[in-house]
């Protein structure tokens, strides 16, 4: 049996008094409290070994879950490197597009200039044709 459970078949139930008396066995009183005594411990120990088997199982589901959350703990180090190295990466293209616009910008300007000047060109043509000429 386990620890602190009493076994009742071990108890020694012999005479009482010393003296030759009625032994206790023979007390109905004794032997309905012994006898469901020993029911009532019976069924402790069956509640005992229920719990025992529902430890076990936390058990087992807890190193499950530990062992899950290593594997998931591995996989979210390696996604948060993946996630630096592809933030690093975005920063540095970032920065090359920001100096792609710039610079296109300035060519717009250019073109900009350009197209202004032809058509100062176009204007100072057609005044040349219409008001020189006419003349």
């Amino acid at each position: 049996g386990r620890k602190g459970v009493t076994n009742y078949s071990d108890v020694e139930m012999g005479e009482s008094g010393g003296g030759g008396g009625p032994s206790v066995r023979d007390d109905p009183e004794f032997t309905q409290f012994f006898e469901q005594t020993k029911k009532n411990d019976e069924k402790i120990e069956q509640q005992l070994d229920r719990i025992g088997a529902g430890v076990q199982r936390l058990k087992q589901n807890a190193t499950l879950i530990k062992d899950e959350l290593s594997i998931q703990k591995a996989l979210l180090d390696e996604t948060e490197a993946k996630v630096d190295n592809v933030h690093g990466k975005l920063k540095g293209l970032n920065k090359k597009l920001k100096e792609t616009l710039k610079k296109v910008d300035q060519d717009r300007y250019c073109l900009y200039i350009f197209c202004c000047l032809l058509l100062l060109g176009l204007a100072g043509g057609c005044y040349y044709v219409f008001a020189v000429r006419n003349k």
